[in-house]
């Protein structure tokens, strides 16, 4: 990554880690599996940084990101449980 594309996540993660973890806590009512979810949130956000660096609201991004991803693991729980 260049020098701006780990300011940007690094900026991001301390802006948004706790809200992003606070949401999903809410939603799982589980504290590790949270946490888990907004880690594996901000690798997506390093794996697409492009795509991050160009996006007009990175935060909206990220939020969108845990959504998708609290979705796929209700769904997933629903499947397997």
């Amino acid at each position: 990554m260049r020098p701006e594309q780990e300011q940007l996540i690094e900026r991001l993660f301390l802006e948004y880690f706790d809200k992003l973890t606070i949401y999903a806590r809410s939603v799982l009512k589980n504290l590790p599996q949270a946490e888990e979810l907004v880690q594996d949130t901000f690798h997506e956000a390093v794996t697409h940084i492009d795509k991050l660096m160009d996006h007009e609201n990175p935060g909206g991004w990220l939020m969108e990101v845990l959504r998708r991803k609290l979705w796929e693991h209700e769904r997933w729980e629903s499947k397997y449980l």
